[in-house]
């Protein structure tokens, strides 16, 4: 780099009427140089005399050596501030939006980002970059899931909890059927325990032996969206009240219908993947258990259009179901065992459901016959659900899937059609 003549000629003056320099190393005193000027006796010099503060003698020949350090080192210095600065921006750039998995965070840590953000975003222009994400040592990830599930862990507070409802669950609170009638239904028999260290669903229902003092228990998605795939739950049954006295005709079961417009109508869809009557129903007084597919029913006088197969004998502990339904057929699963193969009815229609249908959980009453005085209440738990949509699944698969879900830290999921989820395929 060469300087201006201006330049050069303003540097010669000032060199030339400076000292030379007092520091060896930066230049050397030409021969024949004045000397420093002496102290005047008694007199101090000025606080900005020349001679406190010369400058070097440098030769107008080493400033192009200078300068491109110079340059090089400020160039270096803004590059590192530009990255770090950079870096910082990217790790706050996280955004909020809606989704339909829930993960569970460890203290301290993040949420897991599950969904793209929203359209017009500031950060829906930014390059396709995954942000950094913190985590709680540990922690682990839920992997990618597939379009058309739903699953849930049920690791709710109570009936009244925002989030049940959010996740399309309804505890029911009203009267009517099934069951005895006047017999209600109370939102309030739905909790959600800790039982063998895992939060459960729990569905409590009780009777005094007359319908006024009846209370049964009902948890289902509101919404229709399940028809052909694979349904699964791990659920737990129970042979004897948890207090009063035993005998009572009580249901205990795990279904999926729509609602039937008339008698007989041709649309009406059913899967009762396990219906369960511990002290027997309907003129019976021992344990079965029945899994029966539906093409349609009359109502009143009771009359089913249906393939069903009951198995006489105790039910009760945990149990994991998975049924199938799809070409064709509806299998009924139980702990890895088939146990019904359901193609048509008693008349030839076939059983697999021909609408969408709404999820049910439920324990009622079949009548009031078998009390033997006194209250007495029955549970029945759910551990959690699953449901792939149009997928025939293998009971070890869904058991699979389901473990993968809960130890990623997943407690709810949903991306169903409709739903705001990332998913693949």
């Amino acid at each position: 780099m060469v300087l201006p003549p201006k330049w050069f000629w303003r540097l010669r003056r000032r060199v030339t009427k400076l000292s030379p320099p007092r520091f060896p190393l930066l230049g050397r005193r030409r021969s024949g140089a004045s000397p420093s000027p002496a102290k005047p006796p008694g007199r101090p010099l000025p606080r900005f005399s020349p001679a406190r503060f010369s400058l070097p003698r440098v030769p107008l020949s080493r400033f192009p050596l200078i300068l491109p350090v110079v340059v090089v080192v400020v160039a270096v210095a803004a590059a590192v501030i530009a990255l770090g600065t950079g870096d910082r921006g990217t790790g706050a750039a996280s955004t909020g939006s809606s989704t339909a998995v829930t993960t569970r965070t460890a203290p301290g840590a993040a949420s897991l980002p599950s969904s793209p953000p929203p359209s017009g975003s500031a950060s829906s222009t930014a390059p396709a970059q995954e942000p950094p994400v913190a985590r709680a040592p540990g922690q682990p990830v839920p992997a990618p899931v597939p379009c058309g599930r739903f699953f849930d862990d049920f690791r709710y507070s109570s009936s009244r909890d925002g989030r049940l409802g959010e996740a399309g669950w309804t505890a029911r609170g009203d009267a009517g059927g099934p069951g005895p009638q006047g017999a209600a239904w109370s939102a309030d028999n739905i909790t959600f325990p800790v039982v063998d260290g895992e939060q459960v669903a729990q569905l409590s229902a009780s009777t005094d032996g007359t319908a006024a003092g009846t209370s049964q228990a009902e948890l289902f998605q509101g919404e229709r969206r399940f028809r052909e795939g694979t349904y699964a739950t791990r659920v737990r049954f129970a042979d004897a009240p948890v207090d009063g006295e035993d005998g009572d005709h009580i249901m205990q079961a795990y279904l999926a219908l729509s609602p039937a417009k008339g008698d007989y109508d041709p649309l009406y869809s059913q899967l009762s993947f396990t219906e369960y009557t511990p002290n027997g129903a309907w003129g019976g007084n021992e344990p079965l258990r029945s899994h029966a597919s539906f093409y349609t029913l009359r109502a009143d006088p009771y009359d089913a259009k249906q393939a069903v197969d009951s198995v006489p004998g105790s039910a009760a502990g945990w149990h994991t179901l998975v049924v199938q339904a799809g070409g064709g057929h509806v299998r009924y699963h139980l702990d890895g065992v088939l146990v019904a193969d359901h193609t048509v009815d008693q008349e030839g229609h076939s059983v697999l459901p021909r609408q969408d249908m709404a999820l049910h959980y439920n324990s009622w009453f079949v009548d009031l016959a078998g009390h033997r005085g006194g209250r007495s209440t029955y549970v029945q738990q759910v551990d959690w659900t699953y449901y792939a949509q149009d997928a025939v699944l293998s009971p070890a698969d869904v058991v699979q899937q389901a473990a993968g879900f809960r130890s990623g830290g997943v407690e709810r999921l949903d991306t169903l059609r409709g739903a705001p989820s990332p998913c693949t395929g």
